[in-house]
């Protein structure tokens, strides 16, 4: 009685405590959303391991696998959910403890006698119960009232306002005039929507407000409107900012008053046009009316759905002799894609439009904008750190223009922006890009957050965050979906949103690096801090950060701990962390007190050597410095979750056969790993996704069974390291058993004699996307078992192929996208014609000293996207400086060329023979600096 009174008093206080929270904490949902799905993930890992699923009672985890998934939902459906802090809480403990027991049963370290199993049953009980009563209260409350209720975020000032207070000096004709002509034109008089997408801050009200005030506008168009758009859109809110539809209703007012005066003299004083109400739809009409038969611009800005025009369009006429050019602004390129027309993307300013735009902000008062001699030598260097984004760019400028002009107050400024922006700058330039993070699906917004564990300037390898993403519970399984799938789905969806850029693509459209800009890196961070969802501990980490990282998850240290002398207080730090799920550090000996760490990045090797302090273990990367042989641990079984394992030094590893058992691993990767035969009878490893640099690797058909969905393989054969065995035994002839398999690399250390032996031996399956061969003695004609591969899309060729002539093979390479070669040196001759490549987008070819010319032929390709010519001669840069000049004969103009020359002696051929001929100097044919170029 006395329990289930106290249960019900918590109940009644949590119902308050909803209250309070809807009404006076910040929207934080994504803490508990990351919570949450974690807390789930951990109970299913629970439920499916053979161990622990017995040391557990099965429903305690069926209830919080229950709860979980409960509060995963509610959390989705109502983005608006306040409790953060109670969810967050509830979840993390509970997840805390059970991960904290499966250790320690692991580990052989059960919990002894019955008081000690009594408390941790108690305490899981407890969390149980914190846990159902959230859920119980969440169901009786109505959620309708959670809606209603909750905390309106901030007013936030649109990037509108921000717009105002600088001219468009990004803008120049060039900018305008091809928008300007799709405006204006008299192609068509159909209504026609023009996107202009871009991230937050980029400029893309400012040129929509250029395009308002352009005279050519004014004078061509009858009506001009601009309606700004919420992120909640309400649809008579947008109306009421058109005059038409306030005059729709002044109009109204007018006739309910002469109503009212011809009424008889009893019913006067009833007479009243407070109730004059029109409808969203007559008020549209009231719009449509007024544009029909006129050319008008719109202006739609700040769009975050296309719902928004589905809304609107029907109101803009698009008959009946009308005109109409709709221009929206939108963060989105989805949103922008859904409008069905081509879109107009913002990029980043150059050097020379940065420095005019920071001068018209800084030097405002000034005549002429013109920065003094003594400091534009640093401010130039101010701006380069902004990065082209016009947003930053006018924020410091507005800074510097209210104080001191002097190189030393300037260079404080240069050596931190960001600080700057935090200390002194107007917050609302945040508040802008914050609306981007607000919009965020609640799942997007941990993965978005994490890109605060990297340094500014960083190239992400997106391989390398899919990983990471996996390991610490972000990603909601699917099942028709790997999890690989749903990260790069969750990234796309990032680089939609502006919120992270693209660097490099991959052959087969895929991300390769991204980054994320400064600005929107300082977001990440104020937000993780806000949240208390990541910790970078700093050199001057003060003792109360100290003891406040004892309860944080995430810990990122962006420098190297030698000792305790090198950071005492980051020492002190780490050891106060007993609750830690990941570090993320630049290598060193640190403290690790945590039984619970799941993410391991870039530590030094004694952590792997002691593998049963961190059993919990999901992702793990070290360093090994000293060592050029080592043993993997026979205890690295024990690692119950390990899903990723990496080495990023150049030395050799031994694995114990005990490798062969660990379930849920999917990459491993290493600069060169030795793996023995497995174990007969023993679990395969289904998961493996990514073995790279495995040395001397015997692909017999008990290894192929045992790594059936493998997709990525690295194989480097070297006779150093292993005694003297035949080509036969590494049963390369299995290979084609992996169906899966889609990156295969293989490089051959091994007597010339027995390397073209070794690739005759290879199977090649079907599924093959991308083949790399490193030194493999082969002939030309030999290609042609790899030519027919129904999937291959790269090809690279490093020092492989020996001969003098490469005739292709017709109906070969048919989907080969990019083809390397390097170091190929008896080639003179490459006789090839459009129709063996027939999709070829990307030749690259590096020291092939005896290849004198580029078949032209090559440029016919339809495909064709580029031309690199690394270690090149002259007269091979001038076949295929030839090759570009016919293909823009024939106005092909998208194809690129870059060459870097094997010496300067041939550089200067190549100008002397360009002078002498008079050839054309096109603006796509690139050629790489040296010191003494004479182009």
């Amino acid at each position: 009685m006395a329990a289930a009174e106290s249960l019900l008093g918590f109940g009644l206080i949590f119902r308050l405590r909803l209250r309070l929270h809807l009404h006076f904490s910040p929207r934080s949902e994504m803490a508990a959303y990351a919570a949450v799905i974690s807390l789930a993930d951990t109970a299913s890992r629970i439920q499916t391991h053979p161990r622990l699923s017995a040391a557990f009672p099965n429903n305690q985890i069926q209830s919080l696998l229950h709860t979980a998934r409960f509060l995963h939902h509610f959390l989705q459906t109502h983005s608006s959910a306040a409790l953060e802090p109670t969810i967050a809480a509830a979840a993390s403990t509970a997840e805390d403890l059970i991960e904290s027991r499966a250790v320690d049963e692991l580990s052989g370290a059960p919990l002894a006698g019955y008081w000690n199993k009594f408390i941790f049953s108690t305490k899981l009980k407890k969390a149980i119960d914190h846990l159902n009563s959230i859920q119980n209260s969440l169901q009786i409350h109505d959620t309708a009232e959670i809606n209603d209720q909750q905390q309106q975020p901030p007013p936030v000032r649109s990037a509108a306002t921000i717009a105002r207070k600088f001219s468009a000096v990004g803008l120049d004709n060039d900018d305008l005039a091809p928008i300007l002509d799709r405006l204006v034109s008299a192609h068509g008089s159909a209504r026609q929507v023009i996107p202009v997408v871009g991230m937050g801050g980029i400029g893309k009200t400012t040129l929509a407000k250029a395009l308002y005030e352009n005279p050519l506008i004014k004078h061509h168009f009858d009506v001009r409107i601009w309606v700004l758009i919420s992120q909640k859109f309400n649809f008579r809110d947008v109306l009421m900012q058109i005059p038409a539809c306030r005059d729709a209703i002044d109009k109204k007012k007018l006739e309910k008053a002469d109503e009212v005066l011809n009424l008889p003299q009893p019913h006067l004083a009833d007479g009243n046009n407070d109730d004059v109400v029109l409808t969203d739809d007559e008020l549209g009409q009231a719009l449509h009316k007024s544009l029909f038969g006129r050319r008008y611009f719109v202006v739609i800005d700040d769009m975050w759905s296309a719902d928004v025009w589905d809304s609107l369009r029907r109101f803009f006429p698009e008959v009946g002799g009308s005109t109409g050019r709709v221009i929206v602004t939108t963060r989105l390129a989805n949103v922008a894609a859904d409008l069905g027309h081509s879109s107009h993307e913002m990029n980043f300013l150059d050097e020379d439009k940065s420095w005019r735009l920071f001068c018209e902000t800084t030097f405002v008062d000034d005549e002429g904008f013109i920065c003094p001699i003594e400091l534009e030598a640093i401010g130039r260097k101010i701006v380069e750190k902004c990065k082209g984004l016009p947003l930053t760019i006018v924020v410091i400028g507005g800074l510097l223009a209210k104080s001191r002009r002097t190189v030393e107050h300037w260079g404080r400024v240069a050596s931190d922006i960001n600080s700057v922006l935090n200390s002194e700058g107007d917050e609302h330039f945040l508040d802008i890009l914050s609306l981007s993070y607000n919009h965020l699906p609640v799942h997007l917004k941990p993965c978005f957050l994490y890109m605060g564990i990297y340094l500014e300037d960083s190239e992400i390898h997106v391989s390398r965050l899919v990983m990471l993403w996996d390991a610490e519970g972000f990603l909601k399984p699917e099942e028709s979906r790997r999890f690989e799938d749903v990260a790069r789905g969750y990234l796309k969806d990032l680089v939609d949103r502006n919120l992270v850029l693209v660097r490099r693509w991959k052959f087969d459209g895929k991300i390769k690096t991204c980054y994320v800009h400064d600005l929107l890196r300082e977001l990440c961070l104020r937000v993780a801090r806000k949240e208390k969802f990541l910790h970078v501990v700093s050199e001057t980490e003060t003792d109360d950060n100290s003891i406040g990282v004892n309860r944080k998850h995430r810990v990122v240290i962006h420098e190297r701990i030698s000792s305790r002398r090198d950071c005492p207080r980051v020492v002190r730090t780490m050891d106060s962390a007993r609750v830690v799920r990941s570090l993320i550090c630049e290598g060193g000996k640190l403290p690790l007190r945590s039984k619970l760490l799941r993410v391991l990045e870039n530590v030094d090797l004694e952590y792997v050597r002691d593998v049963s302090k961190h059993l919990n273990l999901r992702y793990i990367s070290y360093n090994c410095r000293y060592t050029w042989i080592f043993n993997l641990p026979s205890t690295i079984h024990r690692l119950w979750n390990l899903q990723t394992l990496i080495c990023r030094t150049k030395f050799l590893c031994f694995a114990p056969p005990e490798i062969w058992e660990m379930q849920k691993l999917k990459h491993v990767e290493f600069h060169g790993i030795h793996l023995p035969d497995p174990p007969p009878r023993r679990d395969i490893l289904r998961n493996l996704q990514t073995l790279s640099n495995v040395v001397n690797f015997k692909c017999g058909e008990e290894i192929v069974r045992q790594i059936p969905g493998v997709k990525k393989l690295k194989i480097r054969y070297d006779e150093s390291l292993v005694e003297s065995t035949a080509v036969e035994h590494f049963c390369l002839n299995k290979l084609d058993q992996l169906q899966t398999l889609e990156t295969l690399y293989v490089s051959s250390c091994i007597d010339l004699a027995r390397r073209r032996d070794l690739f005759l031996t290879v199977a090649f399956p079907s599924s093959l996307k991308k083949l790399t061969l490193r030194s493999c003695a082969l002939c030309w004609n030999d290609l042609t078992t790899i030519g027919p591969l129904p999937c291959l899309e790269v090809l690279v060729l490093e020092d492989t192929v020996r001969g003098d002539e490469w005739h292709p093979v017709e109906e070969q390479f048919q989907c080969l996208k990019m083809l390397e070669i390097y170091a190929c040196l008896e080639l003179t001759c490459w006789n090839v014609d459009s129709s063996h490549f027939p999709v070829l987008q990307n030749l690259d070819f590096g020291y092939i000293p005896s290849l004198e010319e580029i078949p032209s032929e090559i440029g016919d390709i339809p495909t064709l996207q580029s031309v690199e010519l690394g270690c090149c001669s002259a007269s091979l840069a001038i076949s295929v400086m030839k090759m570009l000049e016919e293909q823009e004969s024939y106005g092909n103009e998208g194809l690129q060329v870059r060459v870097a020359f094997s010496s300067e002696g041939e550089q200067k051929r190549f100008f002397t023979s360009l002078d002498n001929n008079g050839s054309f100097r096109s603006k796509n044919f690139h050629v790489a600096n040296r010191s003494s170029s004479q182009g």
